[in-house]
């Protein structure tokens, strides 16, 4: 019982969206003690999608991305604002979930081994902006290709198809794990595509995505950004 109940109530939307609020915090509070001017220039997927939809925003584009994901987790207490009611939140679950997502990245980085992928610039000048970034990724690459872009697609699925849900789940978890695995290689300073780091990404996408899927997007967001910490860690 208790096992089951620590699933159903981390997996929930609502309960996601409360546990994802620390890693927005500590990227925000992050990004007020670090001059835009001394990032270093990584290259992940959500930052080059978002500099070259809203590039002619200036500063405020940065913060578009931020905006989304705020009224999206407002639009999740509004639509179960019933269920608040009888909500539930516990440390103890907290911490399972931090501990959780920990493993889901220890095998992420040992299935990956000694790839590429997400590797923040190792000429970064100070180790609190790469944790600073890697928090970031983890969080807004999740809620971009996860949340938001699967969700998308199941839902067009259903348009036409009614019942199946798990193969509307597969078939959108490659279509964003492609789509992920490509736009590493956009902008000025990505690498040039080739295979076999394209493959190693939609890899990395397929797997996260189907810990979304089974998990929701609090452990995933969790997992990714534990990943990328390990990754910096052994810089």
């Amino acid at each position: 019982m208790l096992v089951n109940g620590y699933f159903k109530q981390t997996k929930s939307p609502l309960n996601s969206a409360i546990y994802v609020l620390p890693l927005f915090i500590i990227y925000e509070l992050g990004i007020l003690f670090v001059s835009s001017d001394d990032l270093p220039t990584v290259r992940n997927s959500v930052d080059v999608l978002i500099r070259n939809i809203f590039e002619n925003l200036g500063t405020v584009g940065i913060y578009v991305i931020s905006i989304i994901l705020i009224i999206s987790l407002f639009a999740v207490f509004i639509l179960n604002r019933k269920k608040s009611r009888k909500l539930s939140l516990r440390s103890t679950h907290f911490l399972f979930i931090l501990f959780e997502s920990l493993l889901w990245a220890v095998v992420l980085h040992i299935f990956l081994l000694q790839s590429q992928l997400f590797l923040l610039n190792e000429n970064s000048r100070q180790l609190l902006q790469q944790i600073i970034l890697a928090v970031g990724s983890g969080l807004f690459e999740e809620f971009l290709f996860r949340v938001l872009l699967i969700g998308i697609i199941v839902v067009i699925l259903n348009l036409f198809f009614k019942e199946k849900y798990w193969y509307k789940m597969t078939f959108a978890v490659f279509i964003a794990a492609a789509i992920f695995a490509y736009f590493h290689f956009i902008g000025e300073f990505a690498d040039e595509i080739s295979m076999i780091p394209f493959m190693i990404r939609f890899l990395a996408g397929i797997y996260l995505g189907y810990i979304y899927a089974i998990r929701g997007f609090g452990v995933v967001a969790y997992t990714h950004s534990f990943y990328n910490l390990i990754i910096i860690a052994q810089q």
